[in-house]
């Protein structure tokens, strides 16, 4: 059973959590706080297996905190960029999807009112998606123009990009992929969500060396 547990994402998300460790020290500023983000999610996604898969109890409460925390934290790292145009529009965004995730919690946890649904990680994917072309939108007005492939926020921003724009298209179409799983069984949302997770934790793991060499 603990097998289960040491998914491709699971591992991804382990050695992105040594790579900050490794990577990131005091001169990396709020880089820093990776360390303990990625810790939350190492230990998040332990706590949602053990619920599920020994207490045999429903986790969605659990992830709908962290999938509100990894959005505030995405948003926290873009406004660390300074733009204050982006800020105003990050914020907003912030307050509206931690009120959109209490509500939904509210009307399936407490209330009973609708069914389970995955509504609060879309529009947390969908948020992401869209501060993350916000902040390539802005790099691109900027009159000093530099070697993106050596900034630490363009390869975080890709990773939030590509992670956040395929999450939100596979969660969109689960159904559909839960049938082909039934009748074929070929696991394509498992493959899919492995396959985006090595992507954005691997997209980290170049920014934080990047950061690492930026800030020597």
């Amino acid at each position: 059973m603990i097998s289960s547990l040491f998914n491709l994402s699971v591992i991804a998300e382990i050695v992105c959590f040594v790579a900050a460790i490794i990577l990131l020290n005091k001169k990396s500023g709020v880089w820093q706080l990776f360390i303990p983000f990625l810790f939350i999610t190492l230990v998040t996604e332990t706590t949602g297996w053990y619920i599920f898969m020994v207490e045999k109890q429903s986790n969605h409460w659990l992830y709908y905190v962290f999938n509100t925390l990894e959005s505030a934290f995405y948003a926290g790292m873009f406004i660390s960029t300074g733009k204050l145009f982006f800020n105003r529009r990050i914020l907003i965004l912030a307050i509206t999807l931690i009120t959109f995730a209490f509500c939904n919690y509210l009307a399936q946890e407490i209330f009973k009112v609708i069914e389970n649904n995955n509504y609060t990680k879309v529009f947390g994917d969908i948020s992401a998606l869209y501060v993350s072309c916000l902040f390539f939108y802005v790099k691109l007005r900027e009159d000093i123009h530099s070697n993106l492939l050596k900034n630490e926020f363009f390869w975080f921003a890709i990773g939030v990009l590509f992670g956040s724009l395929g999450s939100a298209i596979a969660d969109i179409f689960r159904n559909l992929l839960t049938n082909v799983h039934n009748q074929t069984g070929v696991p394509l949302f498992t493959y899919i969500m492995n396959a985006l997770d090595v992507l954005l934790y691997g997209s980290f793991i170049v920014a934080f060396l990047c950061r690492r060499i930026n800030t020597k």
